[in-house]
């Protein structure tokens, strides 16, 4: 089942799209939401597309399974990235969380977080790299 909806503001075009995905029983598996906003007033010099989307996939049982939320924007402004956010979250069938990836401005920074069956934080890695400029001649 799909549903979208376009609305236009100002200088902004915004749509929003819903996708429903169920397992043969007819039980929910998986819910992808879209989130787009595109300047209307495009220029050579001058634009931008941003696009979010969040996928929540669930076990047979109905409990949560994961989560991936991203955003990706196209830009001459802003940060200078593509990827803005990463964000993914798995959970156990208890329903406690399992592994937080989390990734930001195209992986210069990722954090990732592993938790046990109960919760709590089991270990903590973060990772950063750097932006290396063209050797000038």
């Amino acid at each position: 089942m799909v549903c979208s909806m376009i609305n236009t503001i100002g200088q902004y075009k915004k749509t929003y799209a819903v996708s429903r995905d169920s397992f043969p029983s007819g039980q929910l598996q998986r819910i992808t939401e879209v989130w787009t906003v595109l300047y209307t007033k495009m220029e050579i010099d001058e634009h931008h597309k941003s696009r979010k989307t969040q996928i929540v996939e669930y076990f047979e049982t109905g409990e949560r399974k994961s989560i991936t939320k991203k955003h990706y924007k196209v830009s001459t402004w802003g940060r200078p990235c593509n990827e803005v956010l990463y964000e993914h979250k798995d959970y156990y069938k208890n329903g406690h969380l399992k592994k937080l990836t989390l990734k930001k401005c195209d992986n210069h920074k990722e954090v990732v977080k592993e938790y046990d069956e109960h919760g709590r934080l089991a270990r903590k890695k973060v990772t950063r790299t750097r932006w290396l400029k063209p050797k000038e001649k």
